[in-house]
C-alpha cells in the first residue's frame, strides 16, 4: 500500500501520524489511557495526483487513508465586478476573509471556529456562520465546485450565477462529509463591506418574549446582520448584570448608512419593552466572537471524570420554547446547561446548547455524556426538529440519522452507491457504511 503511494506522491507526500480527533468523546477516551489510532496520510499537490490516488484506491487492499489537501491553498481569482472569487479547497477561512476585507468585500461566513477552518471542510460540513442571517450558511455562497469523482472523473464550476439545466448537482456535496469525491475548489459568491454597521443588546424579562422578538424581526423583512438571544442561563453565566431570569439578545444592523437607521429603529421597536443595554454588549461579543477555540476545548477537557460538549438543533419558531425545554433537561444531568439562539430565519431558528460536568470514575463521565446526547436528539427528533444545524453529522449523530432522513436514506445510499460503486470515499459519512 505504501510503496504504490509512495510512487503517486514521492516519499515526502506521505506519513503516518495519531489521529488528531477533537470530538469531545475521543479526548476523553484518550484521558483514560486508551491510545490515539495512527492513520496513514497522503498530501497530493495537484489534481494528478488525486485522481491517481483514487484511481488506486478502487484496486486496493483494505485499509485507511486521508488525505491531506492542505496543498490546495492558493486564492485563484477575486472578481471584484460580478463579486466571486475562485478558490482552492485548502484555503484557510480567516485568512481568505482578511484578504477580500482588504479590497472591501467580505464573503459574509463566521463561523467561531473560523481561524481553524478551510473551504473545503466548511462545504463537506454544510456549515453557517454568525451572520447567516444576513449572509445565508455556505450552500448559499457556493456557486460552483471543482471535484474529483471517485472514479476520477473531473468536474468543473458550472457557468453563470444560476442556471435552469438541470438540478444544482453540486449541492450533493455541501453536508456530504467526503463521501462522494474530492473537492478541489469553490467558486464562492461575494458581498461588499457594509458602510455602517449598528449594534446593540436587550434585556428580557424572560426567554418567551425574546424568540417572540426575534420572529417579529425576521419576518418583518429584516435581515440582521447578527441575532443572537441567551437564554436565562446562558445570560447568567456571561456575567451580564441583570436581573434574575433576564434573557440578553446581541443585534446588529448592516449596509447603507439610511437602510441601517431605519432598520436600527425598527429593531428597538420589536424589542418593545426590553430594556436597552446600548452598545457595550454587542461590541464585546464581536472582540471575542472566535474566543471557543480547539485548545480550549481541549484545556477543559484535561480534568479526570469532565465532560463538555455543544449540541444544535433548529426547529419552527412555535415548538422552539418546548424543544428548549425538554433539550436543557436531557442536558443537564452534570450541572451546566446552556442555550443560545441564533441562525434565525423567517420560519425557525437554530437552538444551540452548552452542557457539561464531572464524576468521580471516567465511565460515569462517558455514561452521562451519552445520555445527554440520547436526551437531546430523542427531543428534537419527537418534535420535528433537526438533529444538527450546521455542525454537521460526524460519529457522534451517526446512530440517529436514518431517522431524521427516513425514506430519503435510500436516495442517500442509492446516490452514494451509483457514484461510488467500489466504495473507496468515507465509509461512516452520514451515519453509515457499506
Amino acid at each position: 500500500m505504501r510503496q504504490d503511494l509512495e510512487q503517486i506522491l514521492g516519499p515526502a507526500g506521505l506519513d503516518e501520524r495519531p489521529v488528531r480527533d477533537l470530538w469531545p468523546l475521543a479526548i476523553m477516551r484518550e484521558r483514560s489511557g486508551e491510545t490515539a489510532p495512527r492513520v496513514l496520510v497522503a498530501r497530493p499537490s495537484n489534481r494528478q495526483q488525486v485522481v491517481a490516488i483514487l484511481r488506486w484506491a478502487a484496486t486496493a487492499q483494505s485499509g485507511e487513508l486521508v488525505l491531506d489537501m492542505g496543498a490546495f491553498d492558493r486564492v485563484l481569482e477575486i472578481d471584484e465586478t460580478n463579486l466571486l472569487c475562485r478558490v482552492e479547497s485548502g484555503v484557510n477561512g480567516l485568512a481568505l476573509e482578511k484578504q477580500l476585507n482588504e479590497l472591501g468585500l467580505t464573503l459574509g461566513h463566521f463561523p467561531s471556529s473560523l481561524p481553524g477552518t478551510t473551504i473545503g471542510g466548511l462545504i463537506s460540513t454544510r456549515s453557517a456562520g454568525q451572520e447567516s442571517s444576513r449572509y445565508g450558511s455556505i450552500e448559499d455562497m457556493v456557486q460552483g465546485l471543482a471535484v474529483v469523482l471517485p472514479d476520477g472523473t473531473f468536474a468543473t464550476p458550472r457557468p453563470g450565477p444560476r442556471s435552469a439545466v438541470g438540478p444544482a448537482l453540486h449541492q450533493l456535496w455541501l453536508g456530504a462529509e467526503g463521501a462522494l469525491g474530492v473537492i478541489l475548489g469553490a467558486d464562492l459568491r461575494l458581498h461588499r463591506l457594509p458602510a455602517e454597521v449598528v449594534g446593540r443588546a436587550y434585556a428580557f424579562g424572560g426567554l418567551g418574549e425574546g424568540l417572540e422578538a426575534m420572529r417579529s424581526i425576521m419576518q418583518s423583512g429584516i435581515r440582521p446582520l447578527v441575532l443572537r438571544l441567551y437564554d436565562a442561563e446562558d445570560t447568567a453565566f456571561g456575567g451580564h448584570d441583570l436581573a434574575p431570569g433576564s434573557c440578553l439578545m446581541v443585534v446588529a444592523a448592516a449596509g447603507l448608512n439610511e437602510v441601517v437607521q431605519a432598520e436600527a429603529g425598527a429593531i428597538k421597536r420589536f424589542a418593545g419593552s426590553a430594556r436597552d443595554l446600548g452598545e457595550e454588549p454587542w461590541q464585546s461579543w464581536r472582540q471575542h466572537r472566535f474566543d471557543l477555540s480547539a485548545e480550549r476545548m481541549k484545556a477543559l477537557l484535561q480534568p479526570a471524570g469532565s465532560y463538555l460538549d455543544t449540541i444544535e438543533v433548529a426547529a419552527r419558531w412555535s415548538v422552539l420554547s418546548d424543544l428548549h425545554a425538554r433539550v436543557k433537561s436531557a442536558i443537564a444531568v452534570g450541572g451546566l446547561a446552556l442555550c443560545h439562539f441564533s441562525h434565525a430565519y423567517e420560519q425557525g431558528c437554530c437552538a444551540y446548547f452548552t452542557f457539561g460536568g464531572s464524576a468521580e470514575r471516567e465511565e460515569d463521565a462517558r455514561a452521562a455524556y451519552n445520555r445527554a446526547w440520547e436526551g437531546a436528539m430523542t427531543a428534537a427528533l419527537e418534535m420535528g426538529a433537526t438533529i444538527s444545524h450546521h455542525h454537521g453529522t460526524g460519529q457522534v449523530r451517526a446512530r440517529w440519522v436514518a431517522d431524521e432522513m427516513g425514506g430519503w436514506m435510500h436516495v442517500w445510499r442509492a446516490l452514494k452507491e451509483g457514484i461510488d460503486p467500489s466504495a473507496i470515499m468515507n465509509p461512516r459519512a452520514m451515519g453509515g457504511s457499506r
